[in-house]
């Protein structure tokens, strides 16, 4: 069979499948490499609040308290101003009979600083005005949430007279519902050197525990029944008894706790 000629006529070429068809579509761009050295584009991050100041005031105990003899009305509040790290602290503490006649009475104010994860130092200045002639300390101590959730304030005192002192207080809240708590709570005292003239003597002075049953009508507003027992030890306790003091005492109290 010969081939026939077709009259210049030839076949097309085949196709090249190794060719890479042209298309219309872009090609999808690589990530770009991020250079260290050069600033980035802001792309509008989350900022952190962490330096904005705020306000809060706390009534931690507003009660009326009875011993079956002078019932008395006792505060424990604290006030404070700042950012997450630094806050102006105020203090005060003190109890007041029903006929008016004050027993005993503090304001304590603080630079307070956060130096780690629940803790904070202060350092400032506390004025007892009560029970004796009133007198300035300087202050320093820390304040914060212990393991398995103790709250607990430790701090040191200096009064103007030279006399060194310290008070430890540590409190509990145990949830027995969502609003029901019980709030064991521990607050002694102590002191480097005898101070006759404010019946203190060297070394523990007191103890004091408190139990408190409290309901959260809201978050904000709590009030509680309670019992309280106290006593003076050592060489406080001695000088009280010379002077024809009690040095034991149970108190059964009734209050409030407000926070805003």
């Amino acid at each position: 069979m010969q081939m026939q000629d077709h009259g210049g006529m030839s076949m097309p070429p085949a196709r090249d499948r190794s060719a890479t068809p042209k298309t219309s579509e872009k090609p999808i761009p690589k990530y770009a490499e991020v250079d260290p050295g050069k600033p980035q584009e802001d792309v509008g991050g989350m900022d952190m609040d962490d330096n904005e100041p705020f306000f809060q005031f706390l009534g931690d105990r507003m009660e009326y308290r009875t011993d079956g003899n002078q019932p008395t009305y006792l505060w424990d509040v604290d006030s404070w101003y700042g950012t997450d790290y630094d806050k102006l602290f105020v203090e005060s503490e003190g109890q007041v009979a029903t006929d008016g006649r004050t027993k005993d009475a503090n304001v304590e104010v603080y630079w307070n600083h956060t130096f780690a994860t629940f803790w904070d130092t202060q350092l400032g200045l506390k004025h007892d005005f009560k029970p004796n002639d009133g007198r300035t300390f300087l202050a320093a101590g820390v304040q914060g949430l212990a393991p398995y959730i103790f709250k607990a304030d430790a701090t040191a005192y200096l009064s103007e007279d030279g006399d060194a002192s310290a008070k430890l207080e540590v409190e509990r809240t145990f949830l027995l519902t969502q609003r029901l708590q019980v709030i064991p709570r521990l607050e002694t005292n102590l002191a480097l050197q005898d101070a006759p003239r404010y019946n203190t003597g060297s070394g523990i002075n007191d103890v004091e525990l408190e139990l408190r049953v409290s309901y959260q009508i809201t978050r904000k507003f709590a009030p509680y029944v309670g019992v309280n027992w106290r006593r003076d030890l050592g060489e406080t306790a001695s000088m009280k008894r010379a002077d024809r003091n009690d040095i034991n005492s149970t108190y059964f109290s009734t209050g409030l706790r407000v926070w805003f």
